[in-house]
């Protein structure tokens, strides 16, 4: 398969709107983020950085992104993540990432490291959603230090 030259937008959403529309491409984008300061997920056009700084026993964070294809073709999407495994004492930081509600990965948070997994078609126009969600045990101690992971996703046709 050949690289394609189409656009890739990834854009951050959730569960508390914080500003209106973004532009890109002439394709609108809605643009949004949670309330949690210690769990970030920043998009940087076809990268995301998913940032643990503080995480306290019990708590759940969810984060979600949104993909869009704006060419007029289907494409389709590979992710790949980068970064170490997060080993928070025992039961470490947990992770788990859905497409669209379906669960694509559930466990240690950086342990998929390295792995390029294919996440099918996007249709011409079309759109899905990534959902991330990061807890910590209840008996594990709170996570007061900055962990990153990074998502890289590629489009092909």
């Amino acid at each position: 398969m050949k690289s394609d030259n189409m656009r890739l937008a990834v854009v951050p959403v959730g569960a508390a709107v914080l500003g209106g529309v973004l532009w890109l491409s002439g394709i609108p984008l809605s643009n949004a983020n949670g309330s949690s300061e210690g769990v970030t997920l920043e998009s940087d056009g076809a990268q995301a950085s998913l940032v643990v700084s503080d995480l306290a026993a019990g708590d759940t964070v969810t984060r979600s992104i949104s993909i869009s294809n704006p060419g007029s073709a289907p494409a389709r999407l590979t992710m790949t993540e980068t970064g170490d495994a997060v080993d928070h004492d025992a039961d470490g930081v947990n992770l788990t990432i859905e497409r669209e509600g379906v669960r694509l990965y559930d466990g240690r948070l950086g342990a998929m490291s390295d792995v390029t997994t294919d996440q099918g078609w996007i249709p011409a126009g079309g759109r899905v959603s990534f959902t991330f969600r990061v807890s910590l045990p209840e008996d594990a101690p709170a996570l007061r230090s900055a962990e990153s992971i990074s998502y890289a996703w590629e489009i092909t046709s």
